[in-house]
């Protein structure tokens, strides 16, 4: 899977992130603040991004503020799962996104394609399409590199297969810690953990995130946040870390809605990221069970009813459901004609009894769980 599953490509017209100083009360070290050069619009306190009009751009869009320490944008595209962005067009389709005005990447060492990516944003840089500063590229570490003797190898790997000198978001992909795999014998390597099959390793998460910090402090990354998270474990990092992690991104789709999960993270001032905005759709490409017996969301009837309503498309209605709840969302696409589509969700709004009424399709049905692939291993159990 990790050859062919693609890069999250996540869009934004100007800077996606900008991190602000913790509350005042909070002791712990502060994430670096970057580009505090620039001026600040007007904001509130929800996640939200806006067309406005800007000459002949007409999807220049502008952030409002998270909390109080950054700004986020509410919608960004996702190509990860399903429609995968192959290794062989990678490059070019990164590069073309950057033209199209896309500003931020969301990848991880297990999509295996960084050093296509890499080419695509030095080539957009080199010809003056766009600055260093002015993306924003995340990645995220894989459960085979929990030790912290492993965090720095990965980041490192990371870094030089896309040619930079850091990230501005590094996540921890799962909270599972699997045997260690040498980078030269497979990698990435996925849920293989050598001959003898599928192997754990005693790292604790506190042991991995304490590593993550020294990332932020060396300069390696902007920014650490943390994937696949439940609230206890979430509860626990926050009881001993230095630094609070900024973002928390999770499966979210009208079929696994997990609201308390949202409200807690929200509540701790760590902004909720949605993957798999679609529910099902990705899944059934990548032949998940749980998927090919779920009723596919662009085909329920009550999100058709609100799309005719609206006179916009399934996608742009379960995109806009999600961020007018305050989740940044990631939608998978790697056309180009539905990139600028997906850009363009804040042209309606729902009301709220259209959310209420999409927010009760909840089946707390999980698609991404490596346990109902075959793999036992207690992620979500």
């Amino acid at each position: 899977m990790a050859e062919t599953t693609s890069w999250i490509i996540n869009a934004e017209k100007e800077n996606l992130l900008k991190f602000w100083n913790m509350n005042a009360n909070d002791k712990r070290p502060k994430a670096p603040n970057m580009m505090a050069e620039k001026s600040e619009p007007a904001m509130s306190d929800v996640i939200a991004m806006e067309n406005i009009d800007s000459g002949t751009n007409k999807n220049a869009v502008t952030t409002k503020k998270v909390g109080n320490r950054y700004t986020s944008p509410r919608s960004t595209v996702d190509d990860k799962s399903g429609t995968t962005l192959k290794n062989e067009t990678a490059a070019d389709q990164i590069y073309e996104a950057i033209k199209v005005g896309y500003r931020l990447f969301d990848g991880a060492i297990d999509y295996g394609n960084d050093q296509e990516i890499g080419k695509g944003i030095k080539r957009a840089i080199d010809e003056g399409l766009v600055k260093r500063e002015e993306l924003t590229v995340v990645s995220k570490l894989w459960n085979s590199y929990h030790a912290p003797e492993n965090v720095v190898k990965a980041i490192n790997k990371v870094l030089s297969d896309l040619q930079l000198d850091y990230v501005d978001v590094f996540y921890i992909h799962f909270p599972i810690a699997q045997k260690f795999v040498p980078i030269e014998e497979k990698y990435p390597p996925g849920f293989y953990c050598g001959k003898n099959g599928w192997e754990f390793e005693d790292v604790p998460l506190a042991v991995t995130w304490a590593a993550m910090e020294k990332l932020v402090e060396k300069g390696k990354t902007k920014s650490i946040g943390i994937s696949n998270f439940n609230g206890a474990l979430i509860q626990d990092l926050l009881r001993g870390c230095k630094i609070k992690p900024q973002f928390l991104q999770i499966e979210h789709h009208p079929y696994l809605v997990q609201p308390r999960l949202i409200k807690y993270a929200q509540d701790n001032d760590i902004a909720v990221v949605a993957y798999s905005s679609f529910g099902p759709q990705s899944f059934i490409e990548l032949d998940v069970p749980q998927a090919k017996g779920a009723v596919s969301l662009f085909q329920h009837d009550l999100i058709k009813s609100i799309a005719s309503k609206h006179k916009v498309s399934a996608g742009k209605v379960l995109l806009r459901w999600a961020t007018q709840r305050g989740l940044v969302v990631i939608p998978k696409s790697n056309k180009k004609e539905r990139l600028i589509e997906n850009f363009n969700i804040n042209d309606f709004d729902l009301t709220s009894k259209e959310i209420e009424e999409i927010s009760k399709l909840d089946k707390h049905l999980r698609f991404n769980d490596p346990w109902t692939w075959g793999a036992e291993i207690p992620i979500f159990i």
